[in-house]
């Protein structure tokens, strides 16, 4: 009997050790924050890095455990330990005329990151003249895509004429399209534009 007690001392001091043992990590990462095309550095852009946790197969929660900015080089750097293990992250990142990054995917713990560069998309303008120039009776009409439009819809009618501004993106090749339809004939018209970053671009559907 005292062979098996004297066996487990040991085992129940390796025990408590193991359950004393903080169960926690660290994130460590580095990179910049670019714009799409272009790669220019984006400067002043707000980096969030949030933590989400919750139980198996349960509810989940997702706090905001820190935000800074990039540098005038668009360049930014984290580290901050003891972390719980338990706990899933993700980064955000936001700059004013940007449309905001979330990424799918979790970043990695317990190892340092580096060249983790995110691409942010720049918000651009469209101004868009549509009119009616060659009526042919009242049931003409005419379908604005995404691009061109304010929203899907059909505008009918001899006297049609709109003027409005759409926020798009920028340095991306966009496909305008539009359908026309008079005298009961119909004709379908597609049309790429590219708007620089920022910019605003006049664009005219004369019909």
């Amino acid at each position: 009997m005292k062979k098996y007690f004297l066996i487990l001392i040991p085992l129940m001091i390796l025990l408590s050790q193991c359950q004393k043992e903080p169960a926690t990590t660290f994130i460590k990462l580095s990179g910049r924050v670019l714009e799409l095309e272009s790669n220019k550095p984006i400067p002043n852009a707000k980096v969030g890095i949030y933590e989400e946790g919750g139980e198996f197969l349960g509810s989940t929660w997702t706090r905001l455990l820190d935000s800074f900015r990039t540098d005038a080089n668009g360049f930014y750097h984290y580290e901050k330990h003891n972390l719980d293990k338990g706990s899933s992250f993700f980064l955000s990142v936001a700059a004013n005329k940007y449309i905001t990054y979330d990424p799918n995917n979790y970043l990695i713990t317990g190892q340092e990151v580096n060249n983790l560069d995110v691409v942010l998309s720049p918000y651009a303008w469209i101004k868009v003249h549509v009119k009616n120039v060659n009526p042919f009776n009242d049931r003409d009409s005419i379908i604005l895509g995404d691009v061109v439009g304010t929203l899907r819809g059909i505008y009918v009618g001899t006297n049609v004429e709109l003027n409005y501004i759409n926020r798009v993106f920028g340095n991306t090749a966009m496909l305008a399209s539009w359908t026309v339809a008079k005298n009961g004939i119909g004709h379908s018209f597609k049309d790429t534009i590219w708007i620089p970053a920022h910019d605003t671009l006049s664009y005219e559907i004369l019909y």
